[in-house]
């Protein structure tokens, strides 16, 4: 299944992201934490454990976010985020996929999966680096507003592609 080897992928970009940003930023006692996390995540990938996904996936992206306030790239942290995203979707899939035992119809909708992922990881980390580089200077309720808007937006989005794929 090649979900399984995308999301090893998407867990090893992560945990890579998190080590190397803490390395190189003076907190290297907390790499090797990052590590075993990673690999606790894949050794549960493929063993088949439920829920270990779920609490990886929020350790990856509050550490993310330690990190962005501690001043690390924020854009190495997106990357890491939307990795760690990915992974998390995917390993959902994959159990969704073991429960149901349609193995001919398996590689159109991992295929259709890869093509709904792709979309939403490009256009949000297209998004992210949009904020991080564009400076507005608006007052907070208008950029609630807009939040708001955006997140109406994406949501629509989701479910149209849900809607016109299946």
């Amino acid at each position: 299944m090649k979900s399984l080897w995308i999301a090893f992928g998407c867990i090893a970009l992560a945990t890579a992201g998190l080590v190397l940003g803490f390395a190189s930023n003076g907190l290297e006692i907390l790499s090797p934490t990052y590590c075993i996390i990673g690999i606790f995540w894949v050794i549960a990938l493929f063993r088949r454990w439920r829920g270990i996904s779920s609490v990886a996936f929020m350790v990856f992206a509050c550490s993310a976010a330690y990190a962005t306030w501690r001043g690390f790239s924020a854009l190495a942290m997106l990357a890491v985020i939307v990795a760690a995203l990915s992974a998390w979707d995917l390993d959902a899939m994959i159990e969704r996929f073991r429960q149901v035992d349609a193995q001919t119809l398996m590689p159109d909708l991992e295929r259709r999966h890869f093509i709904r992922l792709g979309v939403i990881d490009g256009a949000g980390f297209l998004l992210g680096v949009a904020a991080l580089t564009i400076k507005l200077r608006y007052s907070f309720v208008l950029i609630l507003l807009l939040g708001l808007m955006v997140m109406v937006g994406v949501s629509q989005l989701v479910f149209y592609l849900r809607r016109s794929s299946g």
